[in-house]
């Protein structure tokens, strides 16, 4: 694969769709190279080693796997194990947790990342995404593992999917409240932290597709005895522990077992995801357990960005230039900075106004009326009641409207109280990032553009009335 601004470990492919990343043996990038996966309402991040974390609503405030910001461990909070069950050999698709001789090659994409590696006579590919379309998407993030058999003898193999359930901030102060449970009927893993204080009513599901032979729920019995999730003891077991409940070290882990006679492919799907009801989650994991629908889900999130990041093009005598500003500035400014609000660095999930105000701009040609309900939103969220214009916003806590869901570009719905005029009440509380009255007035010169800008955008008198 020819690749431009090849820096001996990745590169864009010729048309600029995507960054290639190769990692032989003990090869390692610099810092984690990763991939923000998102729509309104759920995200990803992915590494290069495929190590990363996801969310749903708040990237800082509900993390359902571990966020981690070591950038010389990297470690994972997700992973796929593959294992021979007649020799016993396990490893994984991706260069984490378990790093083989063989490469590995990722290949970043808006809306997407595809892990390649060929190891024990089996070709793999793992693609991972978070579905978008015109109507925002799914609060779930879909993983197909395709494997072939490219030996001359039928091979059985198990396919373990594992999940580090953190449902909160911090591992630390949450799994004493994180309780999980099996479903038959979705045959799904769902665990719920109660005393959240914004997502306690929130159903997290676990799926694989087939459906699995064995589960666990302890992750102290499925990694063992001072292990890691480089040599989990669950891997030398014949099946999973089957613990669910209350009071154990939270986890969600399925194994499925399949046959591949010589040149067979089989195709295995795994799913993370949070849902407001168990019904819901069963129809999510009911919905993307065909192989059909997931191909379709993931052919719509890449003709959805492909639209979005191709609607304008911009030629210049530098390539660079040219692969940075069609596309991938575009599409990190979407996904991570507008609907994720995280990064490998910083996973704050709050609303900053200033930031917004630059990166919102990007997008008011592409997408129609996107300046005016742009301006709406921030000026709802940050002129009423003494609300600062500068700085971020995480989410509101008890007041007299709700927090519902977003819309299809982000902006969130309100449902205004029955009593007065539709406006943000004053008991929102806002956490800010940098903005006093004393700023303000050292730094008036500074945002005035800004300020002048805005004066002059469309007046709304609550989020509701931006959408």
């Amino acid at each position: 694969m020819e690749l431009d601004y090849f820096n001996s470990l990745g590169g864009f492919t010729r048309d600029g769709r995507e960054y290639v990343i190769y990692l032989g043996p003990d090869t390692h990038t610099p810092a984690p190279w990763v991939n923000v996966i998102a729509n309104p309402t759920f995200g990803t991040l992915v590494t290069e080693t495929g190590s990363g974390f996801s969310w749903y609503g708040n990237s800082q405030r509900n993390r359902l796997t571990q966020w981690s910001n070591d950038p010389v461990m990297d470690p994972s909070s997700e992973a796929v194990y593959i294992r021979d069950e007649e020799s016993g050999a396990c490893w994984t698709p991706t260069p984490a947790p378990i790093r083989e001789e063989t490469a590995y090659r990722a290949r970043h994409g808006a809306g997407y990342t595809v892990f390649e590696h060929n190891s024990h006579g089996i070709e793999q590919e793992l693609t991972v995404f978070v579905p978008v379309d015109e109507n925002g998407g799914e609060p779930i993030k879909l993983q197909r593992l395709r494997l072939k058999n490219d030996t001359s003898r039928r091979r059985k193999l198990s396919v373990t999917y594992y999940v580090e359930l953190t449902l909160g901030e911090h591992r630390e102060s949450s799994q004493m409240h994180v309780i999980t449970q099996w479903d038959d009927d979705a045959q799904a893993l769902l665990a719920w932290n109660r005393y959240h204080p914004e997502y306690g009513e929130r159903i997290t599901f676990v799926s694989i597709s087939p459906p699995a032979d064995s589960y666990g729920g302890d992750r102290t019995s499925f990694i063992g005895r001072n292990r890691s999730l480089a040599n989990p003891a669950a891997m030398e077991q014949t099946r999973l522990s089957r613990r669910t409940g209350a009071g154990l070290d939270p986890c969600a882990a399925l194994r499925v077992t399949l046959e591949l006679a010589p040149g067979e492919r089989g195709e295995i799907t795994c799913m993370l995801g949070q849902a407001g009801s168990v019904e819901q989650a069963r129809e999510l994991v009911l919905a993307f357990r065909e192989s059909p629908a997931l191909e379709t889900a993931l052919g719509q999130t890449r003709a959805w960005w492909d639209a979005l990041l191709g609607a304008i093009e911009v030629h210049t005598p530098e390539l660079s230039a040219d692969l940075l500003i069609n596309r991938w500035l575009q599409y990190q400014s979407l996904s991570c900075r507008i609907w994720g609000r995280s990064g490998f660095y910083q996973s704050g999930g709050a609303f900053a106004f200033a930031i917004n105000c630059r990166t919102s701009w990007l997008f008011s040609l592409p997408i129609p009326n996107w300046r005016e309900r742009r301006s709406c939103w921030r000026q709802a969220v940050s002129s009423k009641r003494g609300m600062s214009s500068t700085g971020g916003t995480n989410l509101p806590v008890q007041g007299s409207a709700r927090v519902f869901p977003t819309t299809s570009f982000g902006f969130p719905t309100l449902a205004p109280s029955t009593s007065g005029p539709p406006a943000i009440p004053a008991s929102w509380m806002w956490r800010f990032l940098s903005s006093t009255p004393r700023r303000w007035q050292t730094t008036s010169k500074r945002y005035s553009p800004l300020r002048r800008s805005l004066s002059n955008a469309p007046r709304c008198s609550s989020i509701a009335d931006a959408r």
